[in-house]
């Protein structure tokens, strides 16, 4: 991991970001820097109801000259292993549940949306094959703006009756993979993320793909503001270096956010001991710090 300057988990990481959620509570935990407050929290269903998923795809020049090598010896760019990551993930991600649907959005300073919203899992790949993707020389990630991008292209589900029981109609999950090693994104503005996060059904997700994080490059910092946009503890946020762990972390991301436990929670080997299951909750907006 970064802290350690390896990248084989966010879990030590993280640790030191948010407390462990073992023990039976209704509450979560709320960051300010490095600072945790109790808030209550409120319980969702745990169902597998379709996902909206934006998928955010970075064309920085960084994507192109940062390799990773195989087991096998094998180089490959930091761009094409997220397309094999994104490959795997929507094709899996469909055939778990047809009714997912994926959206395509692409980002260097800023962001553009290039597909909008389908169930035709073979559209998104064709788009990602197809389409002159092509990385560039760009200035620091503008995560107003990509917030903003998102916020225009979706439209937040609403559930008619109690929350804690009703499921809702879909969730959004915004899925950022991200890979440069020198420009850190710039903070995003309150107010558009405090929108998009009045919903409890609105997940981000972060896989960040890095050079060996060394005093040459900013990886630690970067992963550090990836982990601060997370208000509620509900992100999988996860940061590689390597080639298998970065297909690996994809894997990951499968599970569905209304299913899944806390990252720090989540177990990925046989033998290992299992955490005293925690309800699934989300810390209401008006009680977040941010």
């Amino acid at each position: 991991m970064i802290a350690a300057a390896t990248s084989e988990s966010t879990s030590e990481q993280r640790n030191n970001k948010l407390e462990s959620s073992g023990q039976q509570s209704t509450k979560e935990e709320t960051k300010k820097g490095n600072f945790l407050s109790q808030v209550p929290a409120l319980p969702l269903p745990n169902v597998d109801c379709p996902e909206k998923i934006i998928i955010c795809l970075d064309l920085s020049q960084e994507m192109n000259t940062t390799t990773f090598r195989s087991r096998a010896g094998d180089k490959y760019s930091g761009l094409e292993l997220a397309k094999r990551a994104i490959k795997m993930f929507v094709a899996h991600k469909s055939q778990m549940n047809p009714k997912h649907q994926f959206a395509f959005l692409v980002f260097k300073e800023e962001a553009t949306m290039i597909h909008s919203f389908t169930s035709r899992a073979q559209d998104v790949l064709k788009t990602l094959d197809e389409n002159e993707i092509e990385p560039q020389e760009s200035d620091s990630l503008n995560l107003t703006h990509f917030f903003e991008t998102i916020k225009e292209n979706v439209h937040l589900p609403e559930v008619q009756g109690d929350p804690r029981v009703m499921p809702p109609p879909y969730i959004i999950r915004v899925l950022l993979i991200f890979g440069r090693s020198h420009s850190v994104p710039l903070s995003p503005c309150q107010k558009v993320q405090r929108e998009l996060e009045s919903s409890p059904y609105f997940f981000t997700d972060v896989l960040y793909i890095h050079e060996p994080p060394s005093e040459e490059n900013k990886c630690e910092e970067i992963f550090k503001m990836f982990c601060d946009l997370d208000h509620n503890g509900m992100s999988y946020i996860f940061e590689q270096s390597k080639y298998t762990p970065i297909l690996s972390s994809g894997a990951k991301l499968l599970a569905h956010p209304l299913q899944r436990p806390r990252q720090l929670d989540a177990v990925y080997k046989i033998g290992s001991p299992v955490p005293t299951p925690v309800p699934q909750t989300v810390v209401p907006v008006d009680e977040r710090v941010y």
